[in-house]
């Protein structure tokens, strides 16, 4: 999309009337400074929304940089099944919020609270990155990805060099190469990892044990919790723990070993 396609869209979602005039909250809940998503209804049309709160300044700095780049990927995204939709911007001197779709199932996190680990029958949920909700009460009703806050769009010949948030998403030690489509196999091998066993891939005693285990890429599959696991699962996770980027098999041999 256009540089100049992409403002008129912004344009479009940003509504200036005031929030509280359109949107009737039911619960609004604080961490940190972010204020996390609640439902809320439009008062006019009773249709379900989802508010995501950011304040435009964190640290005595203006945010309005990171939070204008997740609304282009929003609109980038457009049109995806897959991903949530974002229906308007709001903003205040102090706070941008992002009216989004609402998946009524709210997070997989919930089910891996409830249930520690998947069974291999759930693991279509592979197909998509982290941040994954659920768009009914069950799996099979489907999958929606959200915040892409911390997410990069990758264009031919930009290198863009950057270091992930958490530590196990990245092997440290390792040269930071280019992010690619590669960078992202490796969140998928850890994730795959947790859904299926409940724990981390990497995790030690301490954090110096937890980094070294990344550094050396120590994988194990304990029988206590891989016992019930097929090796075509296994070997899945291993082709995506490599920790050269190039050595990792690719999105598309993902899909198909994940089909």
């Amino acid at each position: 999309m256009a540089a100049a396609s992409k403002c008129e869209r912004f344009n479009g979602l940003l509504v200036s009337h005031d929030i509280n005039e359109i949107y009737e909250w039911n619960r609004r809940v604080c961490q940190g400074q972010i204020r996390r998503r609640s439902p809320c209804h439009s008062q006019e049309h009773g249709l379900p929304f989802r508010g995501k709160f950011l304040k435009r300044r964190r640290r005595a700095q203006s945010s309005d940089k990171e939070i204008k780049h997740e609304i282009a990927v929003l609109i980038l995204c457009e049109g995806e099944e897959n991903i949530v939709n974002l229906n308007a911007v709001h903003e205040t001197r102090s706070d941008t919020a992002l009216l989004l779709e609402l998946a009524t199932g709210g997070e997989l996190q919930t089910i891996l609270d409830n249930e520690e680990c998947l069974t291999e029958p759930g693991r279509h949920c592979m197909r998509e990155p982290q941040n994954i909700l659920l768009a009914g009460e069950r799996i099979e009703d489907g999958l929606k990805l959200c915040d892409f806050g911390i997410s990069r769009v990758v264009c031919e010949g930009i290198n863009v060099r950057e270091m992930p948030a958490h530590p196990t998403t990245w092997p440290r030690g390792a040269p930071v190469q280019p992010l690619s489509l590669l960078t992202d196999i490796w969140s998928v091998g850890v994730l795959t990892y947790v859904l299926l066993s409940g724990f981390s891939p990497f995790g030690g005693d301490t954090k110096q044990e937890t980094f070294l285990n990344i550094s050396q890429c120590a994988l194990t599959f304990p029988d206590n919790l891989f016992g019930g696991v097929s090796p075509v699962a296994i070997d899945f996770i291993r082709r995506a723990l490599r920790i050269k980027p190039n050595d990792r098999m690719s999105a598309a041999g993902c899909w198909n070993m994940s089909g």
